[in-house]
C-alpha cells in the first residue's frame, strides 16, 4: 500500500509579544508550508487579533498567568488537545517562533517512516532522568539535564497521530500545571511508553 504524502501540522509557540516573530515565521518559511498540511501559532487571543483567527490558536488568556514560560505546559496541552481532536494530519510538529523550519526537509525526514505507527521524533532518543522529576514539578531546570531532544540546530520535534492517541491522557495529565513543560512532555511520553527515533543522521 503506498501512502499519500504527509500532512503536517505545524505548530509554533508564541505570544502577542513576539508578534514580529510570528509576521517573519509566517513571510519565511511558513510561506512554504502547502496544503494538506498547515501551520498555526499557539498563544493568546491578542495574537490572534492581530494576525487572524485562521492562525492562531488561542491557548491561554493574554497577559495572565500562564502567558508566561512557565505556564507553557497548559498552552502546550490545549496544543495536543486540539490537534488531538483534528482528524486531518498525520504528524504534528512543535517549533518555537525564533525556529527556522525547513518544510521540504521534514516532510522529507518524517515520510521515511511510517505514519501509522507511535513514534516520537527527536535529535537523540528522548532520555528520561530521575533528578529531572523535581525541576518539572518545581520549574527549576537549573543544572537539569535535557529531558526531550529536539531536532539538530534548533527547537523542535514531531510526533505521529498514533504517538499522541497512546499518549493523549498521559499529556493531559502531566501538562496540567505550571512547570518546566519539556521535562513534563518527556515524562509523558515515557510513561505512555512512546518509541523515540533519532534524526541527527538524517541532517548533514
Amino acid at each position: 500500500m503506498v501512502l499519500a504524502g504527509p500532512r503536517i501540522l505545524y505548530v509554533a509557540l508564541s505570544c502577542a509579544a513576539n508578534l514580529h516573530q510570528a509576521e517573519a515565521v509566517l513571510s519565511s518559511w511558513g510561506a512554504d508550508v502547502a496544503a494538506p498540511s498547515r501551520l498555526v501559532f499557539a498563544a493568546d487571543e491578542k495574537l490572534g487579533a492581530s494576525l487572524g483567527d485562521a492562525h492562531v490558536w488561542a491557548c491561554v488568556a493574554a497577559g495572565g498567568p500562564d502567558d508566561t514560560a512557565l505556564g507553557e505546559p497548559l498552552k502546550l496541552r490545549d496544543v495536543f488537545r486540539r490537534a488531538f481532536a483534528e482528524p486531518a494530519w498525520d504528524y504534528v510538529v512543535i517549533v518555537d517562533d525564533t525556529t527556522l523550519a525547513v518544510p521540504r526537509r521534514i516532510s522529507a525526514m518524517l515520510s521515511a517512516v511510517d505514519r501509522r505507527l507511535p513514534c516520537f521524533f527527536g535529535a537523540t532518543p528522548a532520555a528520561v532522568v530521575e533528578n529531572s522529576v523535581v525541576a518539572a514539578a518545581s520549574g527549576d531546570n537549573s543544572g537539569a539535564p535535557p529531558t526531550l531532544a529536539f531536532f539538530p540546530r534548533g527547537g523542535g520535534y514531531a510526533l505521529t497521530r498514533p504517538a499522541l492517541e497512546l499518549a493523549q491522557s498521559h499529556i493531559d495529565a502531566a501538562l496540567s500545571s505550571h512547570g518546566n513543560a519539556d521535562a513534563l512532555l518527556a515524562l509523558a511520553l515515557k510513561s505512555a511508553r512512546v518509541p523515540t527515533r533519532a534524526v541527527r543522521d538524517w541532517f548533514p
